[in-house]
């Protein structure tokens, strides 16, 4: 079972998980979508990133983050600690972001996660109408707006969002 779908449903979450054929797994997400008979752009592709704080040479895991930036972006992890505040962010290995969000590499959705995280979102991701993010495992893409992402980290997993300029 999908812990995604799960919490989704138990949560009323509004979004919807779609689930990619096996053929097509080596596809990109969007073009995976297109397939399906989605309109997917890669601007509305999230790609979600656990972020550690590091603060007098130590890991802050307590104080992990979750960036996200379209597609189409790269991170800045620069801007990133900018935006929140941090004089250095790491981008945490596998073993920690799956730990810490609960989910695997390339299934990393923008909510729902193990570890209370400070969701970051890029300011070009908020603008979008229609936004597709990693679905719990690597076999389905979660559809889900920006501003149910917003209500559902805030009202439901009573972490904090913060939007900015975080891309490249």
């Amino acid at each position: 079972m999908n812990d995604l779908k799960v919490f989704t449903e138990a949560n009323k979450v509004q979004c919807k998980l779609l689930q990619k054929s096996s053929t097509q797994e080596t596809l990109k997400a969007h073009e995976a979508l297109r397939l399906l008979g989605y309109a997917v752009e890669p601007d509305q592709m999230i790609k979600a990133l656990v972020c550690i704080p590091v603060v007098d040479g130590k890991y802050q895991t307590d104080k992990a983050l979750l960036a996200m930036v379209s597609g189409m972006h790269r991170l800045s992890l620069e801007k990133l600690q900018k935006a929140i505040g941090y004089e250095k962010i790491v981008i945490a290995d596998q073993k920690t972001a799956e730990k810490l969000s609960g989910y695997p590499r390339g299934g990393t959705p923008p909510i729902a996660h193990e570890a209370k995280l400070t969701v970051v979102m890029d300011e070009h991701l908020a603008k979008q109408q229609m936004l597709y993010g990693g679905g719990g495992t690597t076999e389905y893409v979660l559809e889900i707006t920006p501003s149910e992402i917003m209500r559902t980290v805030k009202d439901i997993q009573k972490s904090d969002v913060v939007i900015a300029a975080i891309h490249e």
